[in-house]
């Protein structure tokens, strides 16, 4: 068939962080603005100063949020974002047990 229609097979080449930089299947796709995981301003939100001052009754709502928004990525198939907020509640989780 390919020398019937002088198609010749070629390998795609791609660099490790052209790879790497895909965080969807609509980034592969070319239907989403591809964002590099880190790269994006968003700090973490255990980082913040404020949760250094929160209650316990602030801590856990925060950890519920950011277990909430961690499987909304999940189920969006976007697991660097998924890990990120999973990261993210470990954080929490470890100064809601320090108060």
């Amino acid at each position: 068939y390919n020398e019937k229609h002088g198609i010749v097979p070629k390998n795609k080449k791609k660099t490790k962080e052209e790879i790497l930089s895909k965080r969807s299947i609509l980034d592969i796709r070319g239907k989403e603005k591809v964002v590099e995981y880190g790269s994006d301003n968003n700090t973490n939100i255990a980082a913040d100063p404020i949760v250094a001052y929160a209650s316990r009754d602030q801590l856990e709502k925060m950890i519920k949020e950011t277990e909430r928004k961690m499987k909304k990525a999940a189920k969006e198939l976007d697991f660097m974002e998924a890990a990120k907020f999973r990261d993210e509640l470990f954080s929490l989780k470890a100064k809601l047990k320090d108060k």
